[in-house]
């Protein structure tokens, strides 16, 4: 498989650290799907740990949860468990089936992490073939222009975490990885080892463009992440890009 299964600590620890960006994204996927969505019903596909789907649940929607990791998906389950109207799914992005969809979604770079389009190709079939009619697919990549900048070490510190993260791009593979080793603790006193690599593939938007089309989607446009009112021609020149379609 070419997508990781993140372990028990990591997850607990993304869950903790890694917010920032799903908090800032959120007011404006509301206010998005507040007046465009036409069924609540909605999928937060490779949800990790529930965070935007909690931001959902708040504002009156259905959600369910898919990941392929059951280490996420756990603490997804406890963050949201006074929620009557949410489920998880532990399945493979790229080969799912859930019918009445008004809405998918992705978040936080989440395809960047498969392979290949070939991948992405199943991946947006499923997604396709699990919406209603009018309903929204809605995703987020990073672009050439970030990834190739990937080049880092970054060391951080603080009461129950230490945490390196070592960043690289290869342009032959066009890839990034990023490499995570840290030790963490939840009472101060024990502390438990890490590792993880996230990988992110480079897909070039007129390859997505195509994959949409060629899967059914119309509608296709591309927004900058914290604002979802104004199409950007040029999605390349972004480091993030927030990509909408429809299923008509």
């Amino acid at each position: 498989m070419s997508i990781n299964i993140y372990g028990n600590i990591f997850s607990r620890v993304y869950d903790k650290y890694w917010t920032e960006y799903i908090d800032d994204l959120a007011p404006g996927l509301i206010k998005f799907c507040d007046v465009n969505i036409k069924s609540k019903k909605i999928l937060d596909l490779c949800c990790g740990t529930g965070r935007l789907a909690n931001i959902f649940l708040k504002n009156n929607y259905d959600v369910i949860g898919l990941d392929q990791s059951e280490n996420m998906l756990r603490i997804a389950r406890y963050k949201n468990n006074e929620f009557n109207n949410f489920r998880t799914i532990h399945a493979d992005a790229r080969d799912f089936n859930i019918n009445g969809l008004g809405l998918v979604i992705s978040t936080f770079d989440s395809l960047n992490h498969f392979l290949n389009t070939d991948e992405l190709n199943k991946i947006f079939s499923s997604v396709f073939d699990s919406l209603i009619k009018d309903a929204y697919f809605i995703f987020d990549l990073n672009t050439l222009r970030n990834l190739k900048e990937w080049d880092f070490i970054d060391i951080d510190e603080t009461d129950d975490l230490m945490i390196v993260m070592y960043g690289k791009y290869s342009n032959q593979q066009k890839r990034a990885f990023t490499k995570v080793i840290g030790f963490y603790s939840e009472d101060k006193q024990c502390y438990n080892r890490f590792e993880e690599v996230m990988y992110n593939t480079v897909f070039s938007i007129e390859d997505i463009n195509k994959l949409l089309i060629k899967v059914g989607f119309k509608n296709v446009k591309y927004y900058d992440p914290n604002n979802l009112s104004a199409n950007i021609p040029d999605p390349e020149k972004l480091d993030r890009v927030m990509i909408v379609c429809q299923k008509l």
